[in-house]
Parts: C-alpha cells; sequence; structure tokens
C-alpha cells in the first residue's frame, strides 16, 4: 500500500482513505465509527473556480463529488477539467455542506493509482471495522475453534440424545418384561389359588355328598327294617280268633305287607308263625305262593300286594 495507508495505520483518527460518499453521509465527522480529522480522496475535476488567493475545486470520484477549497502556492498545478488528482486536506463544515480544505494536491500520472486508491478505502475500511489482518485471522480462527467446539458440543449433545433412547427403550422394555412376569405370576398365583379353592370346594362337596348318601341309604334301611319288624310285631300279636282261619294267607298276607321292595326274609317270616307252622312246612308255602330266594315276595299271578 501507500503511505497514505502505512500513515493511518500509525494513527487511524487523523489520516483516513475514503470515497467522497463516505464523507458525506456523516455530518458528524464520524466514518466506521471513528472521528476524522484528516481524510485523502482521489477523483476527477468537475469545475474550477480560481481567483488570485486560492482556487475552489469541485471534485467527483464515481460516488459523489464535493467542493475542495485549496491556498495558492509556489506549485504550479494545472486544473484542467477532467484531470484526476489526489487530495489531502482537512473536512470541514461550511454553510452546511462538508468541504474538504486541502493542504496538498498532486496530479495522478498513472491510472493504477486510481485502483490502488480504492483498494486502500477498502483496506482502511476493513481495519477500522475488524482490526488489523492478524487481528481478523486470530478472531476468525477463535470464530472457527468456536464453532467447532459448539459443532462437537451439538454432537456430543445429539450421541447423548441418541444414546438416550436407547437406554429409555431398553428401561422401558426391562420395566415391561418385569410387569409381565409380575403379571403372569401373579395370574398364575390367582389361578392356583382358584384351583385349590375349587378342588377344596369339590372335596367337601363330595365329602357332604358321600355322607348325605350314606345317612339316607342308612335311614332308609334302618326304616325298612323298622318297618319289616313292625309288620311281623303286628302279625305276631294276632291271635288266632277263628280256628277255621287259613294260616297260608296269613303268610301271604305277612310277605305282601312288607314295605321293602326286596321282599322279607325267611328267618323273619319264620320267627312269626314259628309257633304254628315247621321250617320245613313254611318253605312248602313259601314256596308255592311266593318268589323263592334269599327275600321272598309273593307271585304277582296269585296275589296282589296290599
Amino acid at each position: 500500500m501507500s503511505e497514505n495507508f502505512n500513515e493511518y495505520q500509525k494513527n487511524p483518527k487523523t489520516v483516513g482513505v475514503f470515497t467522497i460518499k463516505q464523507i458525506k453521509t456523516t455530518p458528524t465527522f464520524k466514518i466506521d465509527g471513528i472521528l476524522r480529522e484528516n481524510v485523502v480522496i482521489v477523483g476527477f475535476i468537475i469545475s474550477v473556480e480560481s481567483n488570485p488567493s486560492s482556487t475552489k475545486l469541485t471534485i467527483s470520484d464515481g460516488t459523489e463529488k464535493i467542493t475542495v477549497n485549496y491556498l495558492q502556492s509556489d506549485e504550479q498545478i494545472s486544473f484542467s477539467i477532467g484531470t484526476y488528482i489526489r487530495v489531502v486536506g482537512k473536512l470541514q463544515m461550511s454553510l452546511g455542506q462538508i468541504t474538504i480544505s486541502a493542504f496538498r494536491i498532486e496530479a495522478i500520472k498513472d491510472p493504477n493509482e486510481i485502483t490502488s486508491h480504492f483498494l486502500e478505502v477498502i483496506a482502511c475500511h476493513l481495519y477500522a471495522t475488524r482490526g488489523s489482518p492478524n487481528q481478523y485471522q486470530n478472531q476468525n480462527q477463535n470464530q472457527y475453534q468456536n464453532q467447532n467446539q459448539n459443532q462437537n458440543q451439538n454432537q456430543n449433545q445429539n450421541q447423548n440424545q441418541n444414546q438416550n433412547p436407547n437406554q429409555n427403550q431398553n428401561q422401558n422394555q426391562n420395566q415391561n418384561q418385569y410387569q409381565n412376569q409380575n403379571q403372569n405370576q401373579n395370574q398364575n398365583q390367582y389361578q392356583n389359588q382358584n384351583q385349590n379353592q375349587n378342588q377344596y370346594q369339590n372335596q367337601y362337596q363330595n365329602q357332604n355328598q358321600n355322607q348325605y348318601q350314606n345317612q339316607y341309604q342308612n335311614q332308609n334301611q334302618n326304616q325298612y327294617e323298622n318297618e319289616n319288624n313292625e309288620v311281623i310285631q303286628k302279625f305276631s300279636q294276632i291271635q288266632v280268633e277263628n280256628s277255621q282261619t287259613n294260616l297260608v294267607d296269613m303268610i301271604v298276607q305277612l310277605v305282601g305287607s312288607s314295605q321293602s321292595e326286596d321282599g322279607i326274609s325267611f328267618e323273619q317270616i319264620y320267627s312269626t308263625f314259628q309257633n304254628y307252622v315247621s321250617k320245613e312246612e313254611l318253605k312248602q308255602i313259601l314256596k308255592k305262593f311266593c318268589d323263592d330266594g334269599d327275600m321272598y315276595q309273593p307271585h304277582s299271578n296269585s296275589y296282589t300286594k296290599v
């Protein structure tokens, strides 16, 4: 860069390389956040007003135009319209307009100086807003490091988040498995209890039923025996009032009056009539008029049960 930018680097508050538009956009002479006293511009002459003590020039650099006041000096400078010049001067406010009081004017001999000037403008702006190249590089490096750190943190967070769902899924699976096991255990236990209870109830019912059946059978048997005994006692008390009474009819009547469906035994019949008939005679009578067997019943064709 030129010596103007080197001066700016030494004292950016005193010297600045700018475009005319940058200068005229702030009425407080504050450019890029810094109060400016002296500026450097490059442009071509639009108009010239000369008098014996000073010259008034109107300069444009393609962004804006500005008035430059220059005191006459011993140097001979050609101020022809269209000529490119470099102006170094101090910012002033005159009649509400920003002007430059020039204390040095140079003619541009090489067109590359125009390009170099605009490069210096960009460099000064970056220097004011971002710092020196080393500072900017350090800032970029720190920013890059911070971005990498943030990316690493985000990656770690994402990994943790990805791990956490897996852990949560495993925990939920284990919890569901544990709950299912408990439910199955409780269900099996409840079923076993119901089975044991049903088994106990069935055993109790069977016991009661068997007991009731046995009691009923014993009662019926005792009842039949008592009824037969009553019949036997009844006929044992019979007094033969008429000698012509038929003994055979009495025996058959005794057999037919038995309340037992199985009939009456020979011993029971004989115990009733043992005073009136022998065993042999009784057997012959029973064989003739009653069904033969361990228990006797009257023949259906010879006697109707009462």
